[in-house]
């Protein structure tokens, strides 16, 4: 496995523990939870909201690598929309 691929799948992992711990546990699960009511552009603005926000306060280390997986988690979201409307 080359190194950039390495890191993606330890990246992958602290998204699905993102995903599994916080997100699902604050939201619920597919299909119940509320972006199921985005569209795939609404995934996007949330993806550039977290972009946006990146080195513009005084936020820690850990609260920007949070905003990191919920970039990750976001933009699945808009690939799997996508994927599903063909």
């Amino acid at each position: 496995m080359s190194i950039r691929g390495d890191n993606w799948v330890k990246f992958g992992a602290k998204v699905y523990e993102h995903v599994e711990n916080y997100t699902v546990a604050q939201f619920g699960d597919y299909p119940d939870d509320n972006i199921e009511t985005m569209t795939a552009e609404d995934c996007i603005k949330q993806v550039r909201k977290y972009v946006e926000r990146f080195g513009r306060n005084q936020r820690g280390r850990e609260d920007q690598l949070r905003d990191m997986l919920k970039i990750a988690h976001y933009a699945s979201f808009a690939w799997e929309k996508m994927r599903r409307e063909g």
